[in-house]
């Protein structure tokens, strides 16, 4: 298996970005965002983290922290979510995102 079949592997967030194809304000926000986090690598995992919403001890749902992220509304969002599922990201890595993308596809009742 090779390093790019890693969800842990990272990746220059740019080279992460180009990728995936996002639409270009989905980018620049990704860009700044991380600039100014100082991170210039992100993994797989980590992205997908991002795109993932997590139980709280009330049984709600948080909002993934993409969308936290200035700038990245609903259609940044997709932009993202979108640009992992059409990504050939290898076999380990395509298989960690599918059962996440039908979580985050419920969640928004879709």
């Amino acid at each position: 298996m090779g390093t790019a079949d890693d969800p842990e592997k990272m990746w220059p967030v740019s080279d992460m970005a180009d990728a995936m194809r996002l639409i270009v304000v989905t980018k620049k926000r990704l860009l700044d965002h991380f600039a100014q986090t100082g991170k210039s690598k992100i993994s797989l995992r980590e992205l997908m983290d991002m795109c993932s919403d997590f139980p709280e001890e009330n049984g709600d749902f948080k909002s993934p922290p993409l969308l936290g992220v200035c700038g990245i509304g609903k259609k940044g969002f997709w932009s993202v979510v979108n640009g992992l599922t059409n990504m050939d990201q290898g076999k380990r890595c395509n298989e960690e995102w599918r059962p996440r993308l039908i979580k985050v596809k419920r969640n928004w009742g879709i």
